[in-house]
């Protein structure tokens, strides 16, 4: 009830004491079904004579299906005082009751009931999914996948950002990372490459300028622009073009290629254009 409480203070205008009692209402006895709210609760939010709002009740609704009429024995959780029946009404014929009615109060009481309503689906909706939140975490957390043992340069989400780093195992890597945080961190992107030296040298260089305070190889942007980086690092350092043929190699052919050209190196340029949206 507690936190019910505090959502429904904080995010409506509605009066504390009135929360409280809708709070009961919900959460009370459910042996009369839909007719949960007593009559005695609405002379006190209205403040309206009883008797004329029984006689509007009974005169202008339908017994069995927007109220029902409990002997003083048969009373579900509260005490009748010298009352000899209980009178339980529908939510819905609450609300068209206020509708009709010409009391002071009546709309704003109707305003409170639906407002809490409301406020209470969504109440439930966020119980839902952070439900669900916990369960994604639970079930990656139990997630043990074995990755190559190669160099790599690789991307995890922690504190709302991405971590950028460098491992010749990851398999022996991420373990540090699980021990320094509350949940297992999230692998986001992993790229193998047999120079990741080179590599993580030109992407961190790349994005020095996004690099998170003081924080190091912490980056508060997008995914796709680290990989952008990574992918355009990783052409700039592995490939080179050559003007006089048009061709485009790897660099491991960078030697046989130049000499057939008589060493000239003018006519070879490294790597290309990286596209990378941040720059």
């Amino acid at each position: 009830m507690d936190s019910l409480l505090s959502f429904l203070e904080t995010y409506s205008d509605v009066d504390v004491a009135f929360i409280k009692e809708f709070i009961e209402i919900r959460q009370g006895d459910q042996k009369s079904g839909p007719f949960r709210i007593y009559l005695d609760s609405i002379f006190s939010w209205l403040k309206v004579c009883k008797d004329h709002l029984k006689v509007t009740l009974t005169k202008t609704y339908t017994e069995k299906i927007d109220y029902i009429i409990l002997p003083i024995d048969r009373e579900v959780g509260k005490v009748g005082g010298p009352n000899k029946e209980i009178i339980l009404i529908t939510e819905d014929c609450f609300k068209a009751m206020c509708v009709r009615s010409s009391a002071k109060d009546a709309e704003k009481i109707r305003y409170y009931y639906i407002t809490l309503e409301k406020l209470v689906d969504v109440y439930k909706d966020e119980i839902i999914q952070n439900q669900q939140k916990h369960i994604e975490k639970l079930k990656h957390n139990m997630k043990k996948y074995k990755y190559p043992v190669k160099g790599a340069l690789y991307v995890i989400a922690v504190d709302d950002g991405h971590k950028l780093g460098r491992t010749d195992n990851l398999n022996k890597r991420l373990p540090v990372y699980d021990t320094a945080h509350k949940d297992k961190p999230e692998v986001k992107y992993v790229f193998y490459t047999d120079d990741v030296v080179k590599l993580e040298n030109c992407v961190k260089n790349i994005l020095r300028d996004q690099e998170y305070r003081d924080r190091k190889e912490f980056y508060m942007i997008e995914l796709v622009d680290i990989i952008n980086a990574i992918e355009g690092c990783h052409v700039l350092i592995t490939n080179f073009s050559c003007s006089s043929c048009g061709d485009k190699e790897n660099i491991t052919k960078l030697k046989k290629h130049v000499t057939e050209h008589g060493y000239e190196t003018d006519k070879v340029k490294f790597g290309s254009i990286i596209k990378y949206h941040l720059l």
